[in-house]
């Protein structure tokens, strides 16, 4: 969906073979094809079959190849990919490591931390221009990893737009959706990804005992979704009641696939309980509630836009395991 923050004319995407690595990845394995297909055609892109990793792509010679930042990191498994030079990258999270300015030198660990992560990239890449997507609240300084790679950034609004779009046009595709209008309230959980069912229910009770705002948003939602990362290894109940209220569990295959993101930018009245991730970053500051506690790689992870979010947006807050 990132993509759709590009601005790019009509152009070839080539699939590549999905890696199993996780247990439930055979649950939605086909989705992931299907998913990118509805997310690149929304944009009018043309979208190829699923290549696999050692079958040759037809890359056109002289034209500019961009690459998912996915792929990339596991390109030591597609040798269709070896002799790739001089290409683009779009990053696939919102950890902000690619951008990294002069603002970010406090805390001068999470800094560093990026500057390292930075420079090792590129030794290990042949990087010509990276494509970030920043948040409407982050400082616009000149990127100091501008000496490494050119960087660009993706149009916000224009992204935003089509979330919203995209969920007009393809609702009905997605059954746990039926009846929801562009007016209803929807309280939108994202658990851990490796909270299991017991620690999630303690995390939300803990919550909503605390957080009266997070309470009143609860009791007065329309819908509420607990939408697990796809790679989550734990299955929750289907449906469940908690506090009075009825709470479905995201299961549908492709459903599942579905980036929160166009959930949180293409519904307007939604409300996000989650633990610290990439899709905290997308949301409204007033609209983000902190579930649960975190591990301490969460925090080398994402410290940098804990950082950057503490001066200019919101400050989040996670009790760390």
């Amino acid at each position: 969906m990132r993509v759709w923050g590009m601005n790019l004319s009509p152009s070839l995407f080539f699939q590549e073979e999905y890696i199993s690595k996780y247990p439930r990845d055979l649950e939605i394995k086909s989705e992931i094809y299907r998913m990118n297909k509805l997310l690149l055609e929304h944009d009018g892109h043309e979208v190829s079959k699923v290549y696999l990793r050692d079958e040759e792509i037809p890359f056109s010679g002289g034209q500019n190849v961009l690459l998912d930042c996915q792929a990339v990191n596991l390109m030591h498994h597609y040798s269709n990919l070896q002799n790739l030079f001089k290409f683009s990258i779009l990053d696939y999270s919102s950890l902000g490591h690619r951008y990294i300015s002069i603002r970010d030198l406090t805390p001068i660990n999470h800094f560093l931390r990026a500057l390292g992560r930075c420079l090792k990239f590129k030794r290990k890449y042949k990087v010509a221009l990276f494509w970030n997507w920043r948040m409407p609240w982050e400082s616009k300084g000149w990127p100091i990893s501008s000496l490494l790679w050119k960087n660009e950034f993706l149009d916000h609004k224009l992204l935003s737009s089509k979330c919203t779009s995209f969920l007009e046009r393809n609702s009905s595709l997605f059954p746990e959706f039926y009846g929801l209008n562009e007016n209803s309230n929807v309280v939108l959980i994202c658990p851990h990804t490796d909270s299991k069912f017991s620690d999630f229910l303690e995390d939300l009770d803990l919550l909503l005992q605390e957080d009266p705002d997070a309470l009143c948003a609860y009791t007065a939602a329309d819908r509420i979704y607990v939408k697990q990362h796809r790679i989550a290894p734990h299955s929750y109940p289907a449906t469940f009641e908690f506090m009075g209220r009825y709470i479905e569990v995201i299961a549908n295959p492709l459903t599942r696939n579905l980036p929160s993101e166009i959930l949180i930018l293409g519904m307007q009245n939604l409300i996000l309980f989650s633990t610290l991730s990439s899709v905290v970053f997308a949301a409204q500051g007033n609209k983000v509630k902190t579930l649960g506690k975190i591990e301490r790689r969460d925090r080398k992870d994402y410290g940098l836009m804990m950082s950057r979010a503490k001066k200019k947006w919101w400050k989040l807050e996670y009790s760390i395991h």
